[in-house]
């Protein structure tokens, strides 16, 4: 492990505070970053100062202000874990970076190789391994080899100039709204086959109104596990109809087999589905989009009302 240190700092004409609210301007993600200190402790701060170094090797670098109470830990520790944020992590962001002595209070945590605490629920997590630190103006720069990593379906948590943002975009579109509003569930289970609602005589999709609920990733999962019965995480937002009610279709992944659902709910093959049993013509249509993008899990997102709208490709 190496140790560096800059040249002394000069003095500038440049108004921190101004170049402070510069900075804010650049949009950056939210993490966690935990180590331990001399005596096994625990510590962590919350840091949007990371960034990728390399990946051959792996290294990742993120930045402890000196003034930190954590900042002694993080000069001594061997080892650190970053956690990137789920959307719905603001309050977890917000308590480490608070100088609380409990801030771990009431986390199940397990610990990593390098003996950092790995939080629970993180969109991502990576274990390193202090590879040299240098010392840079008020800050010190941490270097880690990633030892160890995961990641999850959780879409992750913003900030963006002093305030923590979402990167949902229903919650943008929510904004707007006073109107009720409703989700559709396109709930695919482990072997391939999604789960429809019998009505009438005809298929539908599990759908539930969401009154007063917030629309992130953990209350949604809950939600639909709810009303399908089974374990639900929510993988992304796939539709949303703008009508009389705000209709939000999401993909889900369900943690069963399809031989798991009764009552009125089966799960089909997602490639054949009873078509000319789904009576509504919008769900059809999506449902049509869908067994063709999951073949090459190259999805958009459509917007718009029942009858019109367009799709935009996201992500693969």
């Amino acid at each position: 492990m190496i140790m560096t240190s800059a040249p002394a700092p000069r003095s500038s004409p440049v108004d921190r505070g101004e170049l402070r609210r510069a900075l804010s301007c650049f949009l950056t993600g939210v993490t966690v970053v935990t180590t331990t200190d001399g005596d096994g402790v625990p510590r962590g701060i919350t840091a949007n100062s990371f960034t990728s170094v390399s990946l051959d090797p792996p290294l990742v670098l993120v930045c402890v202000d000196r003034s930190a109470a954590s900042y002694q830990a993080f000069s001594e520790s061997t080892g650190f874990a970053v956690h990137i944020l789920a959307a719905d992590q603001r309050e977890l962001a917000a308590t480490f970076a608070t100088k609380s002595p409990d801030k771990f209070a009431g986390l199940d945590c397990r610990t990593g190789l390098g003996g950092a605490p790995i939080l629970p629920r993180a969109a991502a997590w990576l274990d390193c391994e202090t590879e040299r630190r240098v010392v840079v103006g008020d800050h010190v720069l941490v270097i880690g080899e990633v030892r160890d990593f995961s990641m999850a379906v959780h879409r992750p948590l913003g900030y963006h100039q002093g305030q923590y943002v979402s990167l949902m975009p229903e919650q943008q579109v929510l904004a707007h709204h006073a109107r009720s509003v409703e989700a559709l569930w396109i709930a695919e289970t482990r072997d391939g086959e999604v789960v429809l609602e019998r009505g009438g005589a005809g298929w539908g999709l599990p759908r539930v109104a969401l009154a007063g609920e917030p629309l992130d990733d953990a209350s949604l999962s809950r939600a639909a596990s709810a009303s399908l019965g089974v374990a639900a995480e929510v993988a992304f937002l796939y539709s949303v109809y703008d009508d009389e009610a705000l209709v939000l279709a999401y993909r889900l992944r369900v943690d069963c087999r399809g031989e798991r659902f009764s009552g009125s709910l089966q799960s089909f093959p997602a490639r054949d589905l009873p078509w000319e049993l789904i009576g509504d013509v919008s769900v059809r249509t999506m449902l049509r989009r869908y067994a063709t993008e999951r073949q090459g899990e190259d999805f958009g997102l459509y917007a718009g009302s029942a009858e019109r709208g367009r799709v935009v490709r996201v992500t693969a």
